[in-house]
């Protein structure tokens, strides 16, 4: 596929709720070990095993929240 990296899955919009805000994220199914985390000019992107639980993925948001936050600001 042109433009995409051949180990990310289909980037997938979601929300979650991150203390007391809604937060919007690009969330991208990719051969790793681990939930990656980046901010960059068009929000917060998230990197997750493709057998990581989307429960899984925003427990781990709720315990970054307040980094995802202040730095969103």
């Amino acid at each position: 596929m042109i433009g995409r990296r051949q180990d990310e899955g289909d980037a997938g919009l979601r929300r979650v709720l991150l203390a007391g805000q809604d937060v919007d994220y690009r969330l991208i199914r990719a051969r790793r070990q681990s939930i990656g985390m980046t901010i960059d000019n068009s929000g917060l992107v998230v990197r997750a095993p493709r057998w990581v639980t989307i429960r899984e993925i925003d427990l781990a948001l709720k315990e970054r929240a307040r980094w995802v936050v202040e730095t969103l600001a």
